[in-house]
């Protein structure tokens, strides 16, 4: 799954202070990445004007939201057609019926 980012569409930064916080936050987490390329995405979305916007967005906005994308990086990272890696290196199987 992934989508396109539309500028206008994204929300603006109604907390600035919390939008900072979230910052501090996504680059502790790029830091400590073990994944190469995940902690890559992480650079990457933050350098881009529009990946700044939206996580501005993001975290001005949603603290809930904040945290599950620095917490489960790999799976916002699939909203923008990174695959997620498993950290056993497999992925789920289906439930069994």
């Amino acid at each position: 799954m992934s989508f396109q980012l539309e500028a206008a569409k994204l929300p603006r930064c109604t907390r600035p202070e919390q939008a900072e916080l979230g910052f501090a936050k996504w680059q502790e987490r790029q830091l400590r990445e073990e994944d190469g390329e995940l902690a890559a995405f992480m650079a990457d979305l933050a350098a881009d004007p529009l990946g700044r916007k939206l996580l501005t967005g993001l975290f001005a906005n949603s603290r809930f939201l904040s945290q599950c994308a620095v917490t489960e990086v790999a799976t916002f990272a699939a909203f923008f057609g990174r695959a997620p890696t498993w950290r056993d290196g497999e992925s789920p199987s289906p439930a069994s019926s």
